[in-house]
């Protein structure tokens, strides 16, 4: 019989849409489970326990799972943004070169971990590349306050609103010494995934 964090381990190597609807079931069973006890218990004191209990349960089971995400999320922004190679990339402008490189890793996220985002902007807000939309690319940024965050050296992750819908991001500086030379986002595009 696994053990719990064997199974939340197993749990969170599922894509995002299979651990949506896995979250979904469960949370539906729950209430379904309440209600059942509703029908056979008729102390008040005791259903209005066991229904916050089960609220609170898939409450802890939502959280845990977007928080899981969010910090996949961070700590994979983070690791391509100190990418030696992709900041040679970006700072050299050599676009063909970035492409080569970055669309055999977002493959691989995409699927082993769900990822659907992979974007790189230049220094002034610009778009350069989008690995999970290769076509489009160009478009000014500048004016997303997300992105002029990011711009000033802020790290930013959670619930964000991009061209691609509502998603978990991360959205991060790429940096040459002190400079900032581009901005790198990656997550998990929600609506998609749902």
């Amino acid at each position: 019989m696994k053990t719990q964090e064997e199974i939340i381990m197993s749990f969170s190597k599922l894509k995002i849409k299979y651990q949506i609807s896995i979250t979904i079931i469960l949370v539906t069973l729950s209430v379904l489970t309440t209600n059942i006890i509703i029908g056979e218990i008729r102390n008040t004191k005791t259903i209005n326990m066991l229904s916050d209990l089960l609220v609170e349960q898939g409450k802890n089971v939502v959280a845990y799972f977007i928080n899981e995400q969010k910090e996949t999320a961070l700590q994979l922004a983070l690791r391509y943004a100190n990418d030696n190679k992709i900041k040679e990339y970006l700072a050299s402008r050599n676009i063909k070169f970035l492409d080569n490189y970055i669309s055999p890793i977002y493959k691989t996220l995409n699927q082993t971990n769900g990822i659907t985002i992979f974007e790189f902007g230049d220094s002034n807000g610009i778009v350069i590349r989008r690995a999970h939309n290769p076509d489009r690319f160009g478009d000014d940024k500048s004016h997303d306050q997300a992105i002029r965050s990011v711009l000033n050296k802020k790290k930013l992750v959670g619930f964000i609103f991009g061209n691609s819908g509502l998603a978990i991001r991360s959205i991060v500086p790429i940096k040459k010494g002190n400079n900032v030379i581009g901005t790198f986002q990656i997550g998990y595009n929600l609506n998609q995934n749902l």
